[in-house]
């Protein structure tokens, strides 16, 4: 199942109510607000839970990784209470239903789900408003200035347009000897001489199509339509042997594991580059991912820099 969360965000919500916290001491304040090391123990051991047991460094590198980001929502909160942002009830329930509809589950569905997560519903809708809200703030302060050009999609375009070749593909058809030594059935030494024997009536001139459909009556081969490949999802082995095929030829025998293979080609198609409207969409919205990301980077540092920051332990 999908996230429950309405967005993938960088940022979580911090737990608890701080007054109601027993603060054995002051991680950091942040302007006039308050983490403690309470709070900061809280998150560690919800890491643990999800990594395992950390050596004693990493467990320190990852306070500190906690601490800067209790530091970073608690500046995002302040931020979003300073110019105002709200969350209506109906917002809410909006996000709730897009959800519902993403993960394709019912409502009670989705309340088990939660419940599974220790979370009780009014919870989540809490956690779901926190989430919209630094949404709201990060559209305001960040989204609103990201600005691709078709200059720049194009520019894109021409310096990366290897990652838009698509590659060649190939049809095939195929007759299996399949090997049954391991039910008492023939091995591959015996096969070999009847794949052969095979390759040698069709090089002179019997239909492959044919010779499958009269194996397998027989129910000494199976065969046929085998589908479109991309070269590096063949073996190896059939790569080679498919090498210098032409459309129609078919392959001298080639031994896997299963047994014993004769491949027809069917089709080729050489691939090519795609074109620059088909991608145009897709690269404006990379690169306004890449923007957006860059300026919220940005944005933080300079939130944490006008900011108020004593890190006390």
């Amino acid at each position: 199942m999908r996230s429950l969360f309405l967005i993938p965000f960088m940022i979580l919500i911090a737990t608890g109510a701080f007054g109601a916290e027993l603060v054995s001491k002051i991680a950091a304040v942040v302007n006039q607000e308050i983490i403690t090391t309470y709070q900061l123990e809280q998150e560690l051991d919800k890491m643990l839970v999800d990594r395992g047991a950390l050596s004693q460094p990493q467990k320190e590198q990852a306070r500190r990784q906690l601490l800067n980001r209790l530091i970073e929502e608690s500046l995002l909160r302040q931020k979003i209470e300073e110019v105002g942002l709200r969350v209506s009830d109906e917002e809410v329930d909006d996000a709730i239903r897009d959800v519902r509809v993403q993960n394709k589950i019912t409502e009670d569905q989705l309340k088990e789900a939660v419940r599974e997560q220790g979370l009780s519903f009014d919870d989540y809708r809490e956690k779901l408003r926190q989430q919209i809200l630094r949404l709201k703030l990060v559209n305001r302060e960040v989204q609103s200035k990201v600005d691709i050009t078709l200059q720049d999609v194009r520019e894109y375009f021409r310096e990366h347009i290897d990652d838009y070749r698509e590659p060649a593909t190939v049809r095939l058809n195929y007759l299996m000897l399949p090997d049954t030594s391991a039910s008492g059935g023939k091995g591959l030494d015996e096969l070999q001489a009847e794949a052969a024997e095979l390759y040698q009536r069709l090089q002179q001139g019997e239909n492959f199509s044919s010779l499958v459909e009269e194996l397998e009556q027989s129910g000494r081969a199976q065969g046929g339509e085998l589908g479109t490949f991309k070269e590096a999802e063949l073996t190896t082995e059939v790569r080679q042997a498919l090498s210098e095929l032409e459309v129609g030829s078919f392959s001298s025998p080639v031994t896997t594991a299963a047994g014993i293979m004769l491949v027809r080609v069917e089709e080729r198609k050489s691939g090519g580059f795609r074109k620059f409207d088909e991608v145009r969409r897709e690269i404006e919205r990379l690169l306004q991912e890449q923007d957006r990301d860059e300026r919220f980077r940005q944005w933080s540092k300079q939130l944490k820099e006008t900011a108020y920051i004593d890190i006390r332990i």
